[in-house]
């Protein structure tokens, strides 16, 4: 069943008005100030096109005439205008990502799981690989009711990966990788274990630069917490 819509007013007549004086119809006065006055007609109209079709009409004396029942509706109106202009926004997804994107962020997690690779095979000489030879790791430490952020060398920690007796395990999940030329993030959630016992777990934050030989870590910053390891928890 088709509902029966008002139809809108013709193209001839919104394009050139009503007929000339001659045809018996008073003329259409000029808009401005010195004609809101002069206009009684409820047959004029604005045609108001928003998505999905609709089509809503609005006596151009309602709007003029704030004592006209449809103002009444005129609410209404603007809040269905909104809500299609609302769907039409959410319904555009982002692209995804492009080969090169993929590629790249594939490119940078390598790195990053070959240092994992070498923490679980006690293999400094691997780990000193995906480092820069000025790369630092930063600590948040709070003691004495102060909070600082400590730093150190990567080669320290090279150093005692090589000197661990048994395997340092690092998972990961759902790691997040940016890239932006020759810069890349990587954020990820982790759970850290020695001798079959979750140890501690947090997020880490590994930053990375592309140099003439790849991609090499440049620091290292991470939370650690020794509760709550059982699944990543939502940063806060």
């Amino acid at each position: 069943m088709r509902a029966n819509v008002p139809s809108a007013p013709s193209e001839d007549k919104r394009r050139h008005g009503p007929p000339e004086s001659g045809s018996g119809a008073q003329p259409r006065p000029s808009v401005g100030a010195s004609a809101v006055g002069q206009i009684q007609s409820p047959h004029w109209e604005t045609v108001l096109r928003i998505p999905h079709r609709m089509t809503i009409v609005l006596q151009l004396d309602a709007i003029l005439n704030p004592g006209h029942e449809s103002m009444r509706v005129l609410p209404l109106l603007i809040a269905l205008t909104t809500a299609a202009c609302v769907n039409v926004k959410a319904s555009r997804t982002a692209p995804p990502p492009s080969e090169s994107v993929r590629q790249g962020e594939a490119e940078v997690l390598v790195v990053v799981n070959r240092l994992w690779e070498a923490m679980r095979t006690n293999d400094s000489t691997m780990a000193r690989s995906v480092f820069d030879s000025t790369a630092q790791m930063a600590r948040i430490v709070e003691r004495n009711g102060t909070r600082s952020v400590q730093w150190e060398r990567a080669d320290n920690f090279v150093q005692a990966i090589g000197r661990a007796r048994q395997p340092w395990i690092e998972r990961m999940v759902a790691p997040e990788v940016r890239i932006d030329g020759n810069l890349a993030s990587v954020w990820t959630w982790y759970d850290f274990t020695v001798d079959g016992k979750v140890s501690h777990c947090g997020y880490d934050s590994i930053e990375l630069a592309r140099l003439m030989d790849g991609w090499k870590i440049i620091y290292i910053a991470d939370t650690q917490q020794r509760t709550g390891c059982e699944q990543p928890r939502v940063p806060g």
